[in-house]
């Protein structure tokens, strides 16, 4: 389970740095090279945090749960600046996707800020190694959902793909500086090759432990 959300949290700050790649060649060809630094330096923050917790190096977790935290206040001053500044980027549609990418900012942070050693330590021994024994209701059931999902390639690959929605908005905002769908499908594109990328990880590093 601890390779599986932190691989999922891996796919996700992966999928970010190739937005802020995009980012930057947008703001090297605009001449904005003050811009073009600052996406620069957080694409390779991101990269390199997403690619430490990919191999599954837990001294990169406080450097997740500062990225964690500073992309979910990215996000929640573009939901609320508008509120305050007349900002035609940041449209209504804009401010609901960057919603659904603050939840994923936020699971991030909760991942990352957890002790990695003592998730990892909890036996999962009962029912033929799949349910947790001591827990009961619906907190077990959704615990044995999740774990089966973890071994199943098929609704592990969909908890991947799940990714996508939630970086909706950097599709918008690529689309909205560039004003061209080309740019958008592009960083889709790349985007699922992060995801299928991070998967075949993932499914390697399961089909390593013995059953």
């Amino acid at each position: 389970m601890l390779w599986f959300s932190t691989s999922q949290m891996a796919t996700f700050l992966l999928t970010v740095s190739a937005f802020l790649f995009a980012l930057m060649v947008f703001f090297l060809l605009s001449d904005n090279y003050a811009g073009a630094l600052a996406a620069m330096v957080a694409t390779l923050a991101f990269s390199w945090v997403g690619g430490l917790t990919l191999a599954r190096e837990e001294s990169v977790r406080m450097f997740g749960l500062v990225i964690s935290v500073v992309g979910l206040l990215a996000m929640a001053a573009i939901v609320v600046s508008p509120q305050f500044f007349q900002i035609g980027l940041f449209d209504s549609s804009i401010q609901r996707s960057s919603v659904n990418m603050s939840i994923y900012f936020m699971i991030s942070a909760l991942t990352f800020g957890s002790d990695w050693k003592k998730i990892a330590s909890v036996p999962i021994g009962a029912n033929k190694g799949i349910t947790p024994a001591p827990m009961a209701g619906l907190g077990a059931r959704w615990i044995e959902f999740l774990v089966r999902s973890a071994h199943s390639p098929r609704l592990a690959a969909l908890f991947f793909l799940f990714t996508m929605p939630f970086v909706s908005v950097t599709w918008q905002i690529l689309y909205r500086l560039t004003d061209s769908v080309a740019a958008a499908f592009a960083l889709v594109g790349v985007q699922l090759l992060v995801v299928g990328f991070c998967y075949f990880q993932y499914r390697k590093i399961l089909a390593a432990v013995p059953s």
